[in-house]
């Protein structure tokens, strides 16, 4: 399943997520955190998306 939107994103992260990205040097911690970071990753590479594998939606 591709996510579209960064709400979508959010809502598959557990509100204890630590998403860290080391090329980037950013670490997010939380859901909040996570949305914020996609919806900037999307905003110079509009081709960025998460896919969901392996657990079931909440």
């Amino acid at each position: 399943m591709r996510v579209l939107t960064y709400d979508g994103v959010a809502a598959m992260c557990a509100d204890d997520l630590v998403y860290d990205e080391p090329a980037l040097g950013r670490t997010a911690h939380g859901s909040d955190a996570i949305r914020e970071f996609v919806s900037r990753m999307a905003r110079p590479y509009p081709d960025y998306s998460f896919t969901r594998r392996g657990s079931t939606p909440r």
